[in-house]
């Protein structure tokens, strides 16, 4: 298992209210929810039938021999699996449809990550550093995940051919945070970023954090 804290950007000042933020959060709720409402729909008429039947069976057979040990985890993450992008790019594409269908995203997201650094002020001469979370954040983060990962954590809705990311190949899990934790990920993460800049940390608007992403067995991100 693994627990990210996903895109966190930080641009220029202009801020949100704790109101706002919490209106804003409400809003992607429902958003969100009428997704998967016109999805579990498309899913109805679309994938149905003896091949998909088979799909099915084999992925959730396959996920339960995987959390055996973990039934409760087993009963959250395999009862999903017939609404899994993953499932139904099994049912669209054979193995080569999908590699040929995906090779140019995939080229365009790598050109992407050779020519993009280049347009962006550098601040150090590596480019990146590595540093450890404050470890009470971290200790609350994965209590979180650990307390709430059966009861709201949802498949990440994902492009199916997303060179970063597609969804026909990672099976990943959001779990969104509440409004107090993801303000102490955000000054957390700020006053890193404000260090190894040189940038005031009041300078630094936090401008989008998802949530914790659970890569499941298999997932990959291209960067």
């Amino acid at each position: 298992m693994r627990l990210e804290v996903n895109n966190t950007h930080f641009g220029s000042m202009s801020g949100s209210t704790p109101s706002r933020v919490r209106m804003l959060a409400v809003l992607a709720c429902c958003v969100a929810s009428g997704a998967a409402d016109e999805r579990a729909q498309a899913n109805q008429e679309q994938y149905k039938g003896p091949k998909w039947e088979a799909i099915v069976k084999e992925r959730t057979e396959k996920c339960q021999e995987r959390l055996k040990n973990f039934p409760e985890d087993s009963e959250h993450f395999c009862s999903a699996v017939q609404d899994s992008p993953v499932t139904e790019c099994q049912f669209d594409y054979t193995p080569e449809e999908f590699t040929s269908a995906y090779k140019s995203h995939l080229e365009e997201n790598r050109e992407l990550n050779r020519v993009q650094p280049a347009r962006f002020k550098n601040f150090t001469k590596v480019g990146f550093k590595v540093v450890d979370i404050e470890p009470d954040l971290l200790k609350d983060l994965r209590s979180f995940w650990h307390l709430n990962r059966l009861h709201h954590s949802d498949i990440e809705e994902r492009y199916k051919l997303d060179g970063a990311m597609s969804a026909c190949q990672s099976d990943t899990w959001m779990l969104h945070m509440d409004v107090l934790l993801r303000r102490r990920v955000f000054l957390a993460v700020r006053d890193t970023l404000a260090e190894w800049s040189g940038i005031p940390s009041e300078d630094l608007k936090a401008s989008a954090l998802y949530g914790l992403r659970f890569y499941r067995e298999g997932s990959m991100l291209n960067t």
